[in-house]
């Protein structure tokens, strides 16, 4: 009797075949597991492939694009001396530079937490003192409110806002800042 196979069957096939070079690129066959070093040869085999599109401005980003900020932003990440375990926290809309930090996580091993950008004071606290992150991303409207919660429960955290204050780093300044390492030489440590 011949094998059934099933439509599923190629997104698996297709994993292990990405999970098996990802093993041998890193010579640890504990490396095909890793999500982050997946996402990446996804975004290296494809480069030219649009991977973003802002519905509201019709702006596309490429998975070279994607890819090469997200590398920056782990790279500032681990500048930051954040290790695997330590938690990134998004509060912010769906746009462009939404997703960078997100990969850049999952690079390093570090634990995301996608929170409703809608909260207030108190449950920011509450969400707060259960992940302690040690940075948090979000919109300079909300960046305010998120230092108060911080400061509430003592929880000392880096805050980048993806737009302009001058009361807080911005996204652009933080992926700007002085490059020293190679990509190679930060990721995956």
């Amino acid at each position: 009797m011949a094998k059934e196979f099933r439509s599923h069957d190629h997104v698996h096939w297709y994993l292990g075949e990405l999970g098996a070079r990802a093993a041998a690129a890193a010579g640890r066959p504990g490396a095909r597991h890793h999500l982050g070093r997946l996402v990446l040869a996804c975004l290296e085999e494809h480069p030219d492939f649009v991977l973003q599109v802002d519905g509201a401005t019709g702006e596309q980003e490429t998975c070279a694009s994607v890819r090469a900020r997200s590398v920056r932003c782990a790279e500032r990440l681990r500048a930051l001396g954040l290790q695997p375990g330590d938690v990134v926290m998004l509060l912010t809309p769906n746009h462009l530079d939404s997703a960078i930090p997100f990969y850049a996580a999952l690079y390093l091993g570090l634990v995301t937490m996608a929170v409703d950008r809608t909260l207030k004071n108190k449950e920011l606290q509450d969400t707060f003192a259960v992940g302690r992150p040690k940075v948090v991303f979000c919109q300079s409207e909300k960046g305010v409110e998120v230092e108060k919660a911080l400061k509430a429960i003592d929880c000392e955290s880096k805050i980048i806002t993806f737009d302009c204050d001058e009361r807080f780093q911005s996204f652009a300044d933080f992926l700007a800042m002085n490059r020293s390492d190679t990509a190679e030489q930060v990721l995956f440590k």
